[in-house]
């Protein structure tokens, strides 16, 4: 009987020699070992979405312009994609924000010193906003834009008051007038983006 056929007869009997049996053995419980150890690998793996966006970014372009979308990670590719417009407005609210803070203290704060740096503040985030708009119209639609100033008026007239807390002195100069003309303060998109309406000095 040859050795192919021996090995036959004890499969269908169910059994296999002794020293055949524990080789078996051995190698099963190797190949679950080497499947655990791959599990427990990948499980420890660094998710590259979370720790690397540009390297998962371009490992994402890549896969696209190969046109291997069964690889492509596409819950977290549309999540982005999403996110792109919500980062500019988020971009454009900050910018606003930062310009009316510093528009109401030109306007309405007595102190002479730091005068010079708020002026260059808000000539760059004016610049930067027009700069925006015009990069992404579609932030400058009706609705996006009355939506974000109105946000951008409160923003910056608390961080205003905060300032007028933090300086009691500055609190103490403004007058009546002043008071009421800053609880009524407002501003349209268009003196926002026309320098000639900023104030100077």
């Amino acid at each position: 009987m040859t050795p192919d056929a021996a090995l036959a007869e004890f499969s269908a009997a169910g059994a296999l020699p002794d020293g055949l049996e524990s080789r078996a053995g051995r190698e099963n419980a190797k190949l679950c070992t080497m499947g655990e150890t791959a599990l427990a690998a990948d499980r420890h793996r660094p998710d590259p979405y979370t720790s690397d966006i540009v390297a998962w970014a371009t490992q994402q372009a890549a896969l696209l312009k190969a046109r291997r979308f069964s690889e492509v990670d596409w819950e977290q590719v549309i999540e982005e994609i999403e996110d792109v417009a919500g980062r500019h407005r988020d971009e454009l609210l900050g910018r606003m924000t930062t310009m009316i803070e510093h528009w109401l203290k030109l306007e309405f704060s007595p102190a002479t010193d730091p005068r010079r740096g708020w002026i260059a503040t808000l000539s760059r985030e004016g610049d930067e906003i027009r700069d925006l708009l015009q990069r992404f119209p579609s932030l400058r639609t009706d609705d996006n834009l009355s939506r974000t100033l109105e946000r951008a008026l409160q923003k910056g007239l608390q961080r205003f008051h905060r300032a007028l807390e933090q300086y009691h002195e500055w609190m103490e100069a403004l007058d009546d007038a002043q008071n009421a003309n800053l609880d009524t303060f407002e501003l349209t998109i268009d003196e926002i983006l026309d320098e000639e309406c900023w104030p100077h000095e």
